[in-house]
């Protein structure tokens, strides 16, 4: 066992993790179900004898930039119990022909990100996320920075990420290394505006976290952001890529004290909806409809409906 290697997120204590040398089903214990989180962990899982539990694929996001196209598509397709975490992945898996789907919503620890210094109260910044991989957009981030440094030379901004500070962020923008989940969480009340670059995202946790701390979110339109993201109303959003446009939308946050305001108070209240509670039940109801302990009429959705609220 060792929690300590996760850097990314905590655990719930109750969890025993494992971290074992090989995937080989004779590791692995027997359970009445087992969960996929990744299309090469699916690999595996799908070749796994009936003992190790009823099987299960959890789809976070389309994961072709993480291996061969070919092999993470048929990853959907294989005969697993699905559950994706947004209409833009239930989208996804119906264009490839996948079956057996439910759309089950990622959600936040709304105890832990929460807002703590009203958001009137803060001096104008920005925050965002590193992230090494090219669909996370920090390179668009960072000319956005500059572009925003040489316009509002006295605006503080901030990124934060797993590793050292890499080398192409200047120095007048400040560096966090991993911060921890009450780090992160002050880090957001300490900001009034969170930037999400992201090229692709299945759903998209540091925008939903910033928006539950009361920052007013600008970022892209892709899918996972459209789960929280109403643009106009939630937050600001533009054409992944396009960083014109972007820089545009977080002058008009900074030059307009009243959008500003509105963002961060609706933008609060809306992420709220998504709580692990809702999510943890539905999760429940889905597996035990799957093993037969409970009739599936119990539990009966469509992805339009409004599964989140």
């Amino acid at each position: 066992m060792g929690k300590s290697a996760l850097r990314w997120m905590p655990l719930d204590p109750r969890i025993d993790l494992y971290f074992l040398p090989s995937l080989d089903s004779r590791l692995i214990p027997d359970s009445d179900a087992i969960f996929a989180t990744y299309w090469q962990t699916a690999e595996a899982v799908e070749k796994y004898p009936s003992n190790k539990g009823t099987k299960f694929y959890l789809i976070q996001h389309y994961e072709t930039w993480a291996g061969p196209k070919d092999r993470v598509d048929r990853t959907w397709l294989a005969p697993f119990h699905k559950m994706v975490v947004s209409r833009w992945l239930h989208e996804v898996g119906e264009s490839l022909g996948a079956r057996n789907m439910r759309y089950i919503t990622n959600a936040l620890d709304h105890d832990q990100f929460r807002v703590l210094n009203p958001g009137q109260a803060r001096e104008l910044s920005v925050l965002s996320m590193y992230q090494r991989a090219p669909w996370k957009g920090a390179d668009d981030v960072l000319a956005i920075f500059g572009r925003l440094h040489e316009r509002y030379p006295s605006l503080r901004m901030t990124m934060f990420g797993l590793d050292l500070r890499p080398p192409q962020i200047p120095g007048w923008i400040d560096y966090v290394r991993n911060p921890r989940a009450n780090h992160l969480r002050d880090l957001y009340n300490a900001h009034c505006i969170y930037i999400g670059a992201s090229r692709e995202e299945g759903w998209g946790l540091p925008p939903a976290e910033a928006m539950a701390c009361g920052c007013a979110f600008v970022g892209t339109d892709i899918g996972g952001f459209r789960e929280y993201a109403i643009n106009g109303l939630t937050a600001l959003l533009s054409a992944p890529g396009d960083r014109d446009a972007m820089f545009k939308n977080v002058c008009r946050v900074i030059e307009n004290s009243n959008l500003l305001n509105r963002l961060q108070t609706t933008g609060t209240e809306h992420i709220r909806q998504f709580t692990w509670e809702k999510s943890g039940a539905k999760l429940e109801a889905y597996v035990h409809e799957v093993l037969g302990t409970v009739s599936a009429s119990d539990f009966q959705e469509r992805p339009g409906m409004n599964t989140s609220a």
